[in-house]
């Protein structure tokens, strides 16, 4: 069996859709976690590097969290498409066969969903990997339409299931070509330790080690000079995680669910960074799935890690020479084929029932009485 990485958002968690068809058939490490942009999957890139060392196939995923985040959160777009590129770039760097889903975009009041695809599509282009474009595929096929259910941009599990499948049936014809151009000069760390005890926390897809913080603590000063890119927590109330010093005060507002928060500002970690559960409600950044309104006491938070960065993360590389991605989004044909038979069945019905009426109500006709009760008699017969 294959052994896969799985890299994403809600899409790539969902029970009945492209996990569970992975986990029946390969061997499946998931590192997707809902609501979270391309950032969560470079930090889970970072923190599982060995394990992922040994994937035959990284599957990627962000497209629909970097377009929901930056539309529901007002993101900075130059931050969106730096954290897509600095993803990319450290994908470049495994051996493995990355594949890069673009998810279609369907949320018709939310903006820039061409120039969020385009950036992930101009990576993928530049090296090399495979694509499978759902979102183009469904434009050229005519299938929004159809498949628009206003969920948020979920493709149906059945369509996600069937995807697991076929990636699984074409992973030999998938390409290895890649070339790593960019971002050498980056030094990524995770800070999980703060001279607490930690605790386990899990539920059926998740299991971390959480610090409880209820004062404050000094991040180690060996960090000096690392800008801080994220925060992963799974608090078991609403609460506010504040990192500050004698130069900045952030506030983080986090839910209770595992979630990874990306940081907008520009931070550097300094001598006396200090992170606590206080609320300073003039410094808050706004996060996902959080309603910063109702933030009105400092709840203890359960922190997993700090994502963090040292080099020059601002200037992104301009490419010229691309290697040119492949493009496999024929494989989604078992869409249109499904769309294709529900529409024949539509059809069909509206017609019998048409039929059915004319019957109806030329019954006292003899030649139509006859019909109607041999027809009656089919039908009785199964």
């Amino acid at each position: 069996m294959k052994k896969i990485t799985l890299l994403g958002g809600s899409n790539s968690i969902k029970k009945n859709g492209l996990f569970k068809s992975l986990s029946e058939k390969s061997i499946l490490d998931n590192y997707a976690l809902g609501a979270s942009t391309s950032l969560q999957n470079l930090y889970e890139i970072i923190r599982h590097k060995k394990d992922i060392d040994n994937s035959d196939i990284i599957i990627s995923e962000s497209n629909v969290n970097d377009f929901h985040n930056y539309n529901v959160l007002k993101y900075d777009f130059t931050i969106i498409e730096r954290n897509i590129r600095l993803l990319y770039s450290e994908l470049s760097k495994f051996n493995s066969k990355v594949l890069i889903l673009i998810l279609p975009l369907q949320t018709s009041k939310f903006n820039n969903a061409d120039e969020i695809n385009e950036i992930h599509l101009d990576c993928a282009n530049i090296y090399g990997f495979n694509v499978i474009n759902f979102h183009q595929y469904y434009i050229d096929n005519g299938l929004n339409y159809f498949y628009y259910f206003n969920n948020l941009d979920h493709p149906l599990n059945w369509i996600m299931y069937k995807l697991g499948d076929v990636i699984v049936e074409l992973s030999d014809e998938l390409i290895s070509t890649k070339v790593n151009i960019g971002f050498d000069s980056l030094e990524y760390a995770i800070i999980s330790e703060f001279d607490k005890e930690k605790r386990k926390k899990e539920n059926s897809l998740l299991c971390e080690s959480v610090v409880d913080i209820n004062s404050e603590v000094y991040i180690n000063k060996k960090f000096n000079g690392y800008k801080l890119l994220g925060i992963h927590c799974w608090s078991d109330k609403l609460s506010s995680v504040s990192i500050s010093n004698e130069r900045f005060k952030i506030c983080k507002p986090v839910n209770s669910e595992c979630q990874f928060h990306e940081v907008q500002k520009n931070i550097e970690i300094i001598k006396g960074t200090i992170i606590s559960n206080k609320l300073y409600l003039p410094y808050v950044e706004p996060s996902i799935r959080v309603n910063q309104k109702e933030l009105t006491s400092e709840n203890n938070i359960s922190l997993i890690s700090l994502f963090i960065c040292k080099g020059d993360i601002v200037k992104l590389n301009q490419v010229n020479d691309k290697i040119g991605l492949n493009d496999i989004s024929r494989v989604l044909n078992y869409i249109v084929d499904a769309r294709n038979l529900i529409d024949e069945y539509q059809r069909t019905k509206r017609s019998m029932k048409k039929w059915r009426k004319w019957l109806s109500n030329n019954k006292d006709k003899k030649i139509i009485s006859y019909i109607l009760h041999l027809y009656r008699g089919l039908i009785n017969n199964g």
